[in-house]
């Protein structure tokens, strides 16, 4: 038995400028976002840590909830957030340190051998 389908076909017509103006407005906030946290991460490098106004202006900026905060804020190296295809996932990567694949991957340099 043969399903009944109706295709419907919307015309939509764009004006090139603006699209062309959307695309670069978009375009700015994106980098002006970029470079806001890039400042940021520079700040808090040169400090040592991040304080508690550094994180919220990091989660406005990135989007991040108080919940999703919690994964990032005094938690222990190898865990934290992954931002992948627009959805951020929490991850836990703990390793044994006294294994050679650990000291392979290490990217503390504390614990680099060179």
């Amino acid at each position: 038995m043969a399903e009944n389908t109706t295709t419907r076909v919307v015309e939509v017509q764009v004006d090139n400028a603006e699209a062309i103006k959307l695309i670069a407005d978009y375009n700015a906030k994106i980098e002006e976002s970029t470079a806001k946290e890039k400042a940021l991460r520079e700040a808090i490098k040169k400090k040592g840590e991040a304080t508690a106004a550094d994180r919220e202006e990091l989660a406005k900026l990135l989007n991040i909830s108080d919940n999703q905060l919690g994964y990032v804020t005094n938690v222990p190296a190898g865990c934290g957030l992954i931002r992948c295809a627009g959805n951020i996932v929490p991850f836990t990567n703990s390793f044994p340190k006294d294994t050679k694949l650990y000291k392979l991957m290490s990217t503390n340099p504390s614990e680099r051998k060179e």
